[in-house]
């Protein structure tokens, strides 16, 4: 079977184009680290509007 097929469908040049894994990618990152939400919901949250911390419930957090 051929990818592309003159005046028919053709794949995208994405699709048969072949990329090295990219050690940064958000992919290899979230494998190496698959608990990475629980350490970002345990650091500090941010107001969409302002961008200021907002303050967890157990204590204060300096502005």
């Amino acid at each position: 079977a051929s990818f592309a097929s003159k005046g028919g469908w053709s794949a995208p040049k994405l699709v048969i184009l072949r990329f090295d894994p990219d050690s940064r990618s958000a992919t290899a990152l979230r494998r190496a680290d698959p608990d990475w939400a629980t350490q970002m919901a345990a650091s500090s949250r941010r107001d969409m509007v302002t961008h200021h911390p907002i303050p967890s419930e157990g204590g204060s957090q300096a502005q």
